[in-house]
């Protein structure tokens, strides 16, 4: 196995994302959280449309240093599930930063950093939390920006069905799915 193979676990807002990374979690795989959700709970924020500009700019910058700290934790030679990668922050600055431009340094950190990334398919109920507050229209939007820019940048993105309308089945046949398409390499 290489070292720190990063499995990202991507999708638009309020996909299942982090349902399916707690379940790998439960099964034992080493786990990270997702870096925006973090930073919205440390600094009080929900993101939404209405946080834009230069406020949306260095929420952006700090969401990309999130990443860059957490994965550093990553032990040597494991599986690590990640709930969304670096690429997952790039539409939110397309989106809410009025043309601001994403330094460099995160979009080169982006590229050949992870060994897959699973995209999951939007939900068929939408529902936003303490953190996420983008209506369904922006989240389906966020996911089809995501789906490009993986694919832009080189990755394979590999969908990953619902499968079920009952939530838990599908949180289960999703984590099957990524599990043999994981074993597969």
């Amino acid at each position: 196995m290489e070292n720190n193979m990063k499995i990202v676990i991507s999708g638009g807002p309020c996909s299942g994302k982090t349902s399916v990374v707690e379940k790998f979690q439960e099964k034992g795989y080493y786990t990270l959280p997702e870096p925006a959700r973090i930073l919205g709970e440390e600094l009080g924020i929900k993101f939404s449309n209405e946080i834009r500009g230069k406020k949306r700019f260095e929420i952006n910058n700090l969401v990309f240093e999130k990443y860059l700290e957490q994965e550093t934790r990553i032990p040597k030679n494991k599986i690590a599930i990640l709930d969304t990668g670096m690429p997952d922050n790039i539409p939110f600055y397309s989106l809410y930063c009025s043309g601001m431009e994403i330094p460099e340094k995160y979009l080169k950190a982006c590229k050949n950093r992870y060994s897959k990334v699973f995209m999951l398919i939007p939900l068929d109920s939408y529902e936003t939390d303490g953190v996420r507050g983008e209506n369904k229209e922006e989240a389906f939007t966020i996911y089809q920006m995501k789906d490009k820019i993986y694919k832009e940048i080189g990755y394979t993105v590999t969908p990953v069905p619902l499968f079920s309308k009952n939530k838990e089945e599908s949180i289960n046949k999703r984590v099957e799915f990524i599990e043999r398409e994981i074993k597969q390499g």
